[in-house]
Parts: structure tokens; C-alpha cells; sequence
């Protein structure tokens, strides 16, 4: 996917996140260290800046980097120094992934779900999942409920077998 760097990153700047924070971020080569980084999410992309001394992020500029969230898989690993930490990795592509560090279990939990809804692809699994329960637990299909507690009966809706 292609991207206007200069229009990214000054929307990355001004827009209202979905979730924002401070997160530890493990460098990509090996033996790379933790680096603290502003991190802002809006919809399925999520924007890092670098961390001014004082903890600030608007004060260094455009963004370091974006991940497209898309067939992103969290999953919370089991650190000895970090013990909050987690992983995003993406399906069908095993050569990159982003080890996050949050500094509280609240803020792990928080990360954690704010990645999860953020994926098209992980709603659409989330709704058929929901769908599959509420059938199951009503023994109607969702189109069928939806229609039924939702339009007044003048408007009711016909199936083909109705209609002969």
C-alpha cells in the first residue's frame, strides 16, 4: 500500500485517536533495545512519534512510523523486565513483528483491546462469531431478528417462498 508520507504525517498529527499513549517499542535487529514512543491510533492504523525529555510527542514532528493493522494478531508475551508486554503479528507474513511494552496491566488490557477492534478483518470475524451465538441461543437467523424487532408490520418483509 502506498502512501503520501508529508499528508500521513500531518494528519497523523492533528486527527482525534481512537487511543493514544506512551508505549515502549522493541527496536527491529537483533540485540536492538526498548525505545519509548507516543503512540496514536485511528482506525486501523496506528502512528509512533519519538518521546521529547519532558514525554511529549508534538513537539518531535511527523511520525517515526505507521502499522497497517490488517490481519494483525495481539497477543500479550510474558517478559522478565517487561511484564507488560505484547506482540503484534501479521498473518501470512512472519518477517516483521512489533514487541509493545505498556507500563500498567490497565494499560496492557486497554492496548490490547484497542488493536483488536481496530481490524476490519477482526470485526467482520467478531460479527460472524456473534451472529453464529445469537442464532444459536435463538434459533433464528440475525437478518430474521433484525427485521422482526425493527420494522413496524405494514413494512413486513417477504421471502421468496411467500411470494409464491
Amino acid at each position: 500500500m502506498r502512501f503520501n508520507d508529508k499528508e500521513l504525517g500531518a494528519w497523523a498529527s492533528v486527527f482525534s485517536p481512537d487511543k493514544e499513549g506512551l508505549l515502549e517499542k522493541k527496536g527491529a535487529g537483533r540485540g536492538q533495545g526498548y525505545k519509548q514512543r507516543w503512540f496514536r491510533l485511528k482506525g486501523n492504523l496506528l502512528f509512533y512519534f519519538k518521546v521529547d525529555e519532558l514525554g511529549g510527542w508534538e513537539s518531535c514532528g511527523e511520525p517515526v512510523g505507521v502499522i497497517v493493522l490488517e490481519r494483525c494478531r495481539v497477543e500479550r508475551i510474558h517478559h522478565d523486565t517487561r511484564p507488560y508486554s505484547f506482540v503484534l503479528a501479521f498473518e501470512n507474513d512472519d518477517s516483521r513483528t512489533y514487541v509493545l511494552s505498556a507500563f500498567s496491566q490497565p494499560e496492557l488490557d486497554s492496548w490490547i483491546l484497542a488493536v483488536r477492534m481496530s481490524s476490519y478483518e477482526g470485526l467482520k470475524a467478531m460479527y460472524y462469531e456473534l451472529t453464529n451465538k445469537i442464532n444459536t441461543l435463538t434459533g433464528k437467523v440475525v437478518m430474521q431478528l433484525l427485521v422482526s424487532t425493527a420494522w413496524p408490520a405494514s413494512l413486513s418483509v417477504r421471502t421468496a417462498t411467500d411470494l409464491g
